[in-house]
């Protein structure tokens, strides 16, 4: 049959994360000539290059020097494709939210963010975040100083008893000075 065509398709594999292109050969044998074409097997719609995947720190985490007994917010300003998952690290270990609400973390749209209420000197450390999406992971780390203030003096377990004890001597003399006849 000199009017028929035999086809054969061949693939080129190649890179896993290229589009697959297929090369439809047509023979005829009649006249002894191959036609290529080339057609795209998958979508280009579907498609995913490694050129679509990142992931990038927008900005670093900042270091952030705060009295006690304020607040702090730590952002891990990351951008990425696929959207990425976020670790935190407090001294290189793993650092969660708490039960009752001190310390949150939340992921946001562009990021992640650590939120410490009432901050104490032990909240002192290295933060770091860690972001990863599947194909890469990238971290940034910020230094968190709490300083002991005029607040945390005020309210520590400490001074609180010892304010106790002084407070009713200090009222004792207070009426012994007001009953005490003037000179």
């Amino acid at each position: 049959m000199a009017d028929e065509e035999s086809a054969s398709i061949s693939a080129d594999l190649g890179n896993s994360n290229e589009p697959l292109d297929a090369d439809v050969m047509s023979t005829d044998r009649s006249s002894s000539t191959t036609k290529t074409t080339t057609v795209s097997t998958i979508p280009d719609a579907v498609t995913t290059t490694r050129s679509s995947n990142f992931l990038y720190i927008v900005e670093p985490l900042a270091n952030i020097t705060i009295n006690s007994g304020k607040e702090a917010r730590i952002k891990c300003h990351v951008k990425g494709n696929p959207p990425p998952k976020f670790r935190w690290f407090k001294n290189e270990a793993p650092f969660e939210s708490e039960r009752r609400g001190r310390i949150t973390i939340r992921k946001e749209h562009d990021g992640s963010k650590i939120r410490i209420r009432n901050l104490d000197v032990p909240d002192t450390g290295y933060y770091r975040c860690e972001a990863s999406n599947g194909f890469q992971k990238v971290e940034t780390t910020g230094i968190l100083k709490v300083l002991m203030g005029i607040w945390a003096i005020r309210t520590s377990p400490l001074m609180r008893m010892l304010c106790r004890q002084i407070g009713p001597l200090q009222q004792r003399r207070r009426r012994q000075f007001r009953q005490s006849p003037m000179l």
